[in-house]
């Protein structure tokens, strides 16, 4: 059951300059406290989305509802406040020559005081484990480190809604691990989350809401188990089955385990289910 509706795309389009048509009609309601994973090929369209609801880019059609407010171009700093955006490449998104700066610059253009900033840079440092490393060169940290650095820059803004752009692109298992350890712990915190990614083992596991782009328009939108168990929806997005859940499905079919609506959406939980049906 939805909560409260935090953010509402209507009709939205956008065409790049050179031509191509990356959003052809998007309709979307997002609620407080979904975890939404957002997949589909290269070129759908999930990146151009995330743009245009932060408000870097400009849709050419349609409207984005914050809270039930429109945005329009005077409402825009009030949507960055809080709607924040990780992008998939952390040195894109970095600038300063410290850690410290580099997470206390969301919350000085929020025009705090600096008694704010501080306790903000301070809370969102030690989130993420990087109060140790507040003075180094974040240029000079390595991949995992520079991706906390940047969800902690926009963690310290305090934002209601954080997007994140392919979040565990480039990290090793344990970051990985780290990161959807965060993700967790951010969402049971109250903060909205929305994420692109390719791994679909990653999105069967984590996500409540799965949303399906093929060119530019949403052809899929349901729980995790809905998506993914329709083959026809799969093909057309060019998208390929978890193999926990392909493995379960066979399972079932062979007779090994028994049908059940519960599917198992981690390797602990089908563990589980084959140690209580065969009593080992």
């Amino acid at each position: 059951m939805r909560t409260e509706t935090i953010l509402e795309v209507k009709q939205l389009k956008y065409t790049y300059s050179s031509g191509t048509n990356a959003l052809n009609g998007i309709d979307l309601i997002i609620s407080e406290g979904e975890k939404i994973a957002v997949i589909g090929a290269n070129g759908s369209g999930k990146s151009t989305f995330f743009l245009n609801i932060n408000g870097v880019y400009s849709p050419d059609e349609g409207s984005i509802h914050y809270r039930g407010a429109e945005l329009n171009k005077g409402s825009l700093k009030n949507l960055r406040k809080h709607i924040g955006i990780v992008f998939q490449d952390a040195d894109n998104q970095i600038i300063a020559s410290t850690v410290r700066s580099e997470v206390g610059f969301g919350p000085m253009n929020l025009k705090l005081s600096r008694s704010e900033v501080t306790q903000h840079v301070d809370a969102a440092l030690e989130t993420l484990n990087l109060t140790e490393l507040s003075d180094r060169p974040p240029h000079y940290l390595s991949g995992g480190e520079k991706k906390r650095v940047t969800i902690a820059g926009i963690l310290s803004m305090h934002p209601e809604v954080i997007i994140f752009d392919e979040p565990t692109a480039s990290l090793d298992p344990v970051g990985s691990q780290m990161l959807e350890n965060l993700l967790h712990d951010l969402n049971a915190s109250g903060k909205t989350l929305i994420l692109s990614t390719h791994d679909i083992e990653f999105a069967y596991r984590w996500a409540d809401r799965v949303v399906v782009f093929d060119k530019g328009e949403i052809i899929g939108d349901g729980t995790a188990l809905e998506i993914f168990k329709n083959d026809t929806l799969l093909k057309r997005a060019n998208l390929v089955k978890p193999s926990l859940l392909d493995v379960y499905e066979a399972m079932v079919e062979a007779s090994l385990l028994p049908a059940n609506d519960d599917y198992p959406r981690t390797s602990e939980a089908l563990k589980a289910l084959i140690k209580n049906y065969t009593n080992i």
